[in-house]
């Protein structure tokens, strides 16, 4: 896709990004009335894991879902040479609420009187996909590796997709277009659907259906299975692979309350040569360009995909470690700081409160192939952003507590975004001794407590962070006690340095001194859809019926 574009991604959350080069909206299964006019965007994903992951979501407006799933906008954004991408499983149902259609009946009242017209909402239960792709699953166990790729030469980015699933419940034995695009694709446009990944069943592990008219191929729309990694490496995969678009999100407005070393000045400095002559403009935009430099840092506490990977390898890099990335099916990245073992890194960042054990585990398997294949002893690093789109000062740990014990059983670190994002403004401001954190770093095992580096913070770049509760402490301190080996006496508790209270930034020439505190240190009745947004009453009735009851 050339030129500008307009992308938009129905999943878990709802933001819009402007971009010199693309608009990016991402739109949250609740939230779908926000979706104007579909047909105005060049590619469009329908996440229907996301869809599955929203445990609290039970119904959905009716106008909606049928805005999302219009036949006819699809055959404009298709004809156009756009790109539709349906990912998850294609029997996906969801309740609707339809609040068009009229009854007429005695109101429901103890009061007697006369017949009124009623208007009543029904609760219906529909098919997403039907009248759209006419789907049947072969649920028959299957080994990837045995898989034909038909088809690859031009679908490379779609298998590269497939070999990153991790679990496969089912494969396509059918996958024809519904009979209800005959309508509207009308004589020049014609579907030729493409399966892809063929098994030894002569079954399908996805569908790509290339729209061609009588002098070119036009669009494409693609029916992908989910991948197991969850909704949101399924986003940044489409993303990244095939849309061309990095995954660095934009600032969120609570970003707007905080401040970095020059940031006051440098905003100051933009403003004062606003008004001033216009030929102060270039000054200006060298200004803009410094101000965005330093308020990178931002992306600590807010990114998510490769932009995180990015901004935590350039923060590490800051504290004086050497970090590189090694393999892209593996680890992130390795990290080397002269005088410590050498450490395995993953990163990520997910919306959710917190990380769940599995990728822990992960982390814990690259650690063992390393040792396996270059017997050396490593140490195991996960650096999370949990709970990202919430402000930082209401965010607690990145996992449960079983988690943070399979971290202290391997000896892992587990570091927030956050907490490196205090080290690198410390580190600017020369209130930072990084020798005495490094060893904190490598002697923790499970999540470090960063709560004395907070407090070396300066008021102004403060940003009220969530200490630990007295009842996580205590219980901290007791699996520690009672189930890990003890730590080295200078370092009781294995998640800090040897840091003393009230101490001062270094000044000229004078020895960096130490600082913190150490007192801290311690299928029922499924229906289809209509085929377009028409959602009166005689739709309805014709498409809508009440399927039978399953207890």
């Amino acid at each position: 896709m050339a030129g500008f574009n307009k992308f938009l991604i129905v999943s878990t959350e709802t933001s819009h990004l402007e971009h010199e080069k693309f608009h990016l909206d991402r739109i949250a299964w609740p939230d779908l009335v926000q979706i104007k006019n579909l047909s105005d965007f060049d590619g469009v994903v329908i996440n229907l894991t996301a869809l599955a992951e929203h445990k609290q979501l039970k119904v959905l407006n009716l106008s909606g879902i049928a805005t999302l799933f219009d036949l006819t906008s699809w055959t404009q954004i298709v004809s156009s040479g756009g790109g539709i991408y349906i990912v998850g499983d294609p029997d996906s149902t969801v309740s609707v609420l339809d609040t068009s259609t009229k009854l007429t009946g005695p109101m429901l009242s103890s009061t007697p009187g006369p017949s009124k017209p009623l208007r009543q909402n029904l609760v219906r239960r529909i098919k997403l996909l039907a009248g759209r792709l006419d789907i049947e699953k072969d649920l028959r166990p299957l080994e990837y590796r045995r898989v034909d790729r038909p088809n690859e030469f031009g679908t490379k980015n779609i298998y590269r997709y497939l070999d990153s699933v991790t679990d496969w419940k089912y494969s396509l034995s059918q996958w024809r277009i519904a009979d209800e695009w005959d309508r509207v694709l009308g004589d020049n446009v014609t579907a030729l659907p493409g399966p892809l990944g063929m098994t030894s069943y002569s079954t399908a592990l996805a569908v790509f259906y290339q729209f061609v008219t009588p002098h070119q191929q036009s669009g494409h729309l693609v029916l992908l299975p989910s991948s197991g990694r969850g909704s949101e490496a399924e986003d940044v995969f489409i993303l990244q692979e095939l849309f061309g678009i990095a995954t660095s999100l934009p600032e969120p407005k609570w970003v707007q309350k905080l401040q970095v070393p020059a940031q006051a000045e440098i905003e100051n400095g933009i403003a004062t040569k606003h008004e001033a002559l216009r030929t102060l403009q270039g000054e200006i935009l060298s200004d803009k360009d410094r101000l965005k430099s330093c308020k990178r840092w931002y992306r600590l506490l807010y990114d998510d995909g490769r932009s995180l990977e990015e901004i935590v390898k350039e923060g590490l890099e800051l504290l004086g470690a050497s970090v590189t990335k090694v393999s892209k099916e593996k680890e992130d990245y390795r990290v080397k700081v002269p005088g410590f073992a050498e450490g395995v890194m993953e990163v990520k960042g997910t919306h959710n409160r917190k990380f769940g054990i599995g990728a822990l585990r992960q982390l814990g398997g690259w650690m063992d192939d390393v040792i396996a294949k270059e017997r050396i002893n490593v140490k195991g690093i996960f650096v999370g952003n949990a709970a990202r789109n919430d402000e930082p000062q209401s965010r607690g740990s990145l996992f449960e507590k079983n988690s943070e014990d399979y971290a202290r059983v391997k000896e892992a670190l587990i570091l927030r975004t956050m907490d490196l994002f205090c080290f690198t403004i410390l580190k600017q401001l020369s209130k930072l001794d990084v020798a005495d954190l490094w060893k904190a770093l490598y002697l923790a095992k499970g999540c470090f407590d960063a709560t004395p580096y907070w407090s070396d913070l300066p008021p102004e770049f403060q940003i009220g962070v969530q200490r630990q509760s007295s009842d996580e402490r205590k219980r901290s301190e007791t699996v520690s006690a009672t189930t890990l080996p003890e730590c080295p006496s200078d370092y009781s508790d294995g998640n800090h340095g040897d840091r003393q209270p009230n101490a001062q930034a270094p000044s000229g020439n004078e020895p960096q001194k130490k600082s913190g505190n150490s007192t801290r240190r311690q299928k029922a009745g499924v229906e289809s859809l209509p085929l377009t947004g028409d959602t009166s009453k005689e739709v309805h009735e014709k498409v809508l019926k009440p399927g039978p009851h399953k207890s």
